[in-house]
């Protein structure tokens, strides 16, 4: 949290103090977003989600390949009428 923190308060061209992480020691410098980091970065999390789309769309297609469905031929006998 403090990372973020202290990338999202620096001004541009601002260079940070050391920032300790889990990952070890940091200095940032916050720097002018261009219109192609901009581009690629869109570009890359359009592909992020397609790819967690895929994923999740064959997670369902194991799962319903992996069910056990049973199909009785009295269902065909419950109606709105012998609901009643």
């Amino acid at each position: 949290q403090q990372f973020e923190d202290t990338v999202k308060s620096l001004d541009l061209n601002e260079v940070s103090g050391i920032i300790k992480t889990s990952y070890g020691y940091h200095i940032v410098k916050r720097v002018p977003l261009t219109e192609e980091d901009i581009q690629e970065t869109a570009q890359s999390l359009a592909a992020q989600q397609a790819d967690q789309s895929d994923t999740f769309a064959d997670w369902v297609y194991d799962q319903v390949d992996a069910a056990n469905v049973e199909y009785c031929d009295q269902y065909d006998l419950i109606t709105p009428d012998t609901m009643k």
